[in-house]
């Protein structure tokens, strides 16, 4: 599988007051390590990025997330870390269409994490691993709170 690698510039670069001494070298993988599967979409999103959409992005975090043998890990605290930092600082998120974007077995997962306390937590990844499952055998569907206002409609 192949990987990209940053080197880092043979130009010394002034040092900052936050930077830890010593060269860094920073490893770019393959969006499928990511649990991103290789569609149409991530083809078109990796012609000029090394990041998937948002949605794919997102989507293969959360099944990687669920699909972990055992919550108690690091994997799964550096997974949850990840998403949790999406949902803190990624503004689309929040738009009320984003969850359209969504496979529909990840849909629960993204409103309880906009909803509900304790995203990142085993307690949360355990419930959502219940919950993908009852979706994935038709037992329920996802469902937003009553918080979440209706999608807009375009058109």
């Amino acid at each position: 599988m192949p990987y990209r690698r940053l080197v880092p510039p043979t130009r010394p670069i002034p040092p900052s007051q936050d930077a830890s001494p010593g060269s860094t070298t920073t490893v770019l993988l393959p969006a499928v390590c990511w649990g991103v599967p290789n569609t149409d979409a991530l083809c078109r999103a990796s012609a000029e990025s090394l990041v998937p959409l948002l949605p794919l992005l997102l989507d293969g975090l959360i099944k990687t997330l669920l699909d972990l043998p055992s919550f108690d890990s690091p994997v799964h605290d550096h997974l949850a870390t990840q998403i949790s930092y999406l949902y803190a600082h990624c503004d689309p998120l929040n738009d009320q269409d984003f969850a359209d974007g969504l496979m529909l077995e990840h849909r629960q997962f993204h409103y309880d994490a906009l909803s509900k306390l304790g995203l990142g937590t085993v307690p949360f990844s355990s419930e959502h691993r219940r919950i993908r499952d009852d979706i994935r055998s038709v037992r329920r569907e996802p469902r937003r709170g009553s918080w979440y206002m209706p999608p807009a409609r375009h058109g």
